[in-house]
């Protein structure tokens, strides 16, 4: 069960974007990811496979969010697999900045992180976007 607020951006039918170079995501979409991840983490105690310890928001890193997120988001009974941002957008969206990153730095960290640069270069929180390979590519198709 995901809260009105989140699930509403999580678009059905997805839409289809062709190259992932056309699936960058925008911070505002990444907040609300955020948003869920944390909602699901006060709901439910999740424990790590590799490390057994208890996954939290300070603790969540990508490789998490992908397992525990944007696979099972992506996931489709038909033959046609989509990447998290086909999950969120309208159309496609356009990189204006590329995203190079660990995938075990905490997702919060990498948020927070996001959002001081985005301050810095007084980026349109909505509009303006960055391409990240977790949620530009088809995790079911690598």
């Amino acid at each position: 069960e995901i809260p009105d607020h989140i699930g509403k951006h999580v678009r059905k039918p997805h839409v289809q974007i062709e190259g992932d170079e056309h699936r960058a995501i925008s911070i505002l979409q990444l907040c609300l990811l955020g948003e869920l991840v944390q909602y699901a983490l006060r709901r439910k105690s999740i424990v790590c496979d590799r490390t057994s310890r208890l996954i939290t928001w300070f603790t969540v890193n990508l490789y998490h969010i992908n397992d525990l997120f944007v696979r099972p988001l992506t996931k489709s009974s038909s033959t046609q697999v989509y990447s998290y941002v086909e999950l969120v957008a309208e159309a496609s969206q356009e990189a204006k900045w590329f995203v190079s990153h660990y995938w075990g730095t905490s997702f919060r960290n990498t948020l927070d992180m996001l959002l001081w640069h985005a301050e810095k270069r007084r980026c349109r929180l909505g509009r303006d976007r960055y391409w990240m390979c977790t949620f530009a590519n088809r995790q079911w198709d690598l």
